[in-house]
């Protein structure tokens, strides 16, 4: 993988939680090929997983990457009450204009 098609480590702690539903050989496969620069065929025998299912999980994190910019905004996961909760989300909504 070049160079330039790679993140930091730092975006990818940034970038984790908004990975949180991904099967976890599939998240460690992304990371290796994103921040460590393997490829998806050699993640992917290392995980038991398909290229094409490697190659499509990287897809949808340079997608998170482009539709939210990291140098701006940071996700957030916390457990709070539902009125609680319902004031974060309303917060939230006034930096969709950050995102891309």
């Amino acid at each position: 993988m070049a160079a330039k098609d790679r993140i930091t480590p730092q975006e990818w702690d940034k970038l984790t939680p908004a990975l949180q539903s991904m099967k976890m050989s599939t998240f460690q496969a992304v990371r290796e090929v994103l921040v460590d620069g393997k490829s998806g065929v050699e993640v992917g025998a290392k995980y038991g997983i398909s290229r094409q299912a490697v190659n499509a999980a990287v897809a949808r994190v340079r997608k998170i990457l482009e539709e939210n910019d990291l140098t701006v905004l940071e996700p957030v996961t916390v457990w709070l009450p539902p009125e609680k909760a319902a004031e974060v989300r309303a917060m939230a909504k006034l930096y969709e204009s950050a995102r891309k």
